[in-house]
């Protein structure tokens, strides 16, 4: 069987599942990381807290402006809350296109 053949019987994910899968991820991650890798990744977290924010204020929510600061332990938490209410507001896949393309980026600078 060649290579392309493969490809055909394998379906593709939708953004809206593919965002899902990517949001699991981050936050399986952060939820399981030592409380010291943790730290150490507290800018990239709240890049993409920012980011993840961003997308749902300019969706309509009337969430505030800014994040709150939260101590490390809470980060999974913080951006399951965060994805969640983007992938709530988001009218159709392409809504959700810049929210997984900054959880794809994040899962892949976490430690």
């Amino acid at each position: 069987m060649f290579p392309c053949q493969l490809w055909s019987n394998v379906e593709m994910q939708s953004t809206a599942d593919s965002y899902d899968t990517e949001l699991r991820r981050v936050v399986d991650r952060l939820r399981s990381l030592p409380i010291a890798r943790l730290q150490s990744a507290q800018g990239q977290v709240e890049q993409l807290a920012a980011q993840l924010l961003e997308c749902s204020r300019a969706m309509g929510s009337p969430a505030p402006a800014t994040v709150p600061e939260l101590g490390a332990w809470a980060y999974g938490d913080m951006i399951m809350v965060l994805g969640t209410d983007l992938r709530e507001l988001a009218e159709n896949d392409d809504a959700l296109a810049p929210g997984l393309a900054a959880l794809t980026s994040a899962r892949r600078q976490l430690p």
